[in-house]
């Protein structure tokens, strides 16, 4: 994560609602509008289905798992580039690709200096197709960080990190962005990363705000008029769950793309509009995984997401426990087994009467793979300029008690990726109090929800001995 240091080194100036912004001359650089379209359509080999970059999550297992499922194009976890060029170690953990199975490809760095940006994209280009420069994570890490979507006020600086990229690297340059509230200001944006060498851009139709319980739906309309009024390529991402949502967002944003993310986490085919029944996706990212290990709280995630809908069940509870404790793939395997035999003479009915083309995939089976829609913010209306009369309390009045059927089965609370307790609400990891104590502490990170201060430390003493 970027130190305070970095921080320090990237003042945030005082910005008008819409940046003035100059660029400079690009007639140097050898980007076009025509060499844009032929990145798209040649290198990308006119890529309609993406997979989203994600921390720990669009690791090299699971991008060639979810290429069997009508992915056309995947990007790399987001990289940091001055840890990736700092850390021997990390650079080889996310480098691991390879040309014969593993392309199109992008690796997407988050970044707030062009020369370290420069220097990490050029040891990366040659492991992939493009470089993807982050301008769109809203998590409160990368405003510590100042980076991703805490940089699009400083158009200048943005601007500067492209363009040097454009002009001395051998490989394209794309970024992928947030909307701001002005739809004017989000088409001045995007015009600015194009005329800075962009060759391809991702609009994720949310803003820099929504995220967490103010998620909310992405703005497929501002993705549009993106769309309509830049040259270059653009991917849409945003509201992406189903195959439903992927056909209707090409209509209604003319996009060239549609990106996925938490969607694919939970449907591998989602791009399909085909049922996948949960043990075989386990089965499958399993396997890769035996050929292309990764880190192992990689391997619980996505289980975890499988599994999801099963493990909210209490009937299931047994099996949930097994896969937060184990630190064994055969033990995930097994549980796979086990669903794979409590479900099995359901789920072969399921298909044979071709049940799932008549139901919305939210309404699948919970031994299908399918979308999790998270409930949107309910609005809070601020009355206190407002009188407010207060109406008489009614008596309640008591009703018969109806006979009691049989119980709903209890929702559990979702769990922390790497062990059987809640995970932190606020957690910058998603973890629960003590894993995220053991990921600060040994990876030295800050985590403002759990306020663990490890990083904060660090730098201090640092400072005190110099």
């Amino acid at each position: 994560m970027i130190e305070k240091s970095d921080h320090d080194k990237c003042q945030v100036k005082e910005q008008s609602e819409i940046p003035t912004f100059q660029p400079s001359p690009i007639s140097s650089v050898s980007i076009t509008v025509n060499h844009a379209r032929d990145f798209w359509s040649k290198t990308l080999r006119s890529a309609r289905h993406i997979l989203a970059p994600m921390v720990d999550q669009s690791e090299l297992p699971f991008r060639l798992m979810v290429r069997r499922y009508n992915v056309h194009c995947t990007y790399s976890p987001m990289l940091h580039s001055r840890l990736f060029l700092e850390q021997p170690k990390y650079q080889q953990e996310f480098l691991q690709t390879g040309p014969e199975f593993d392309h199109p490809f992008i690796i997407q760095f988050c970044a707030n200096d062009p020369e370290i940006f420069l220097k990490a994209a050029k040891i990366a280009e040659s492991h992939c197709d493009a470089i993807d420069l982050n301008l769109g994570c809203p998590q409160t890490i990368a405003k510590r960080g100042h980076y991703g979507a805490f940089l699009q006020d400083e158009w200048s600086l943005i601007y500067d990190i492209v363009n040097l990229a454009v002009r001395n690297l051998t490989k394209p340059v794309t970024c992928k962005i947030r909307v701001f509230d002005d739809v004017e200001k989000t088409i001045k944006y995007a015009k600015m990363i194009e005329s800075a060498g962009a060759s391809l851009i991702t609009v994720h139709g949310r803003l820099r705000e929504q995220k967490g319980s103010k998620t909310g739906l992405a703005d497929w309309t501002k993705i549009r008029l993106v769309k309509e009024n830049l040259r270059i390529p653009v991917f849409a991402n945003g509201n992406i769950q189903s195959k439903i949502e992927v056909d209707k967002c090409f209509d209604e944003t003319i996009v060239d793309g549609v990106m996925s993310a938490e969607g694919l986490l939970y449907n591998p085919a989602l791009f399909t509009g085909k049922p996948l029944a949960v043990w075989d996706a386990a089965y499958e990212y399993v396997e890769q995984y035996r050929k292309h290990a990764s880190s192992f709280s990689s391997i619980r995630g996505h289980i975890f997401k499988f599994f999801h809908h099963c493990f909210t069940l209490e009937e299931h509870l047994e099996l949930r426990n097994v896969v937060g404790k184990t630190h064994s793939i055969e033990d995930f395997v097994k549980v796979a087994d086990q669903l794979k035999k409590r479900y099995h003479v359901e789920y072969e009915k399921f298909i044979a009467d071709d049940q799932y083309t008549n139901e919305h995939p939210k309404n699948w089976p919970v031994f299908i793979c399918k979308p999790y829609y998270r409930p949107l913010e309910t609005r809070v209306i601020d009355n206190t300029n407002e009188s407010v009369v207060q109406e008489p309390v009614k008596k309640k009045i008591k009703k018969e008690k109806k006979p009691k059927g049989p119980k709903a089965p209890k929702i559990l609370p979702e769990l922390c990726s790497q062990c059987s307790h809640p995970r932190g609400l606020k957690c910058d990891f998603g973890y629960c109090r003590i894993c995220c104590r053991q990921k600060s502490y040994s990876e030295k990170l800050d985590c403002q929800g759990h306020g663990f201060r490890f990083l904060s430390k660090l730098l201090k003493s640092k400072n005190d001995n110099s």
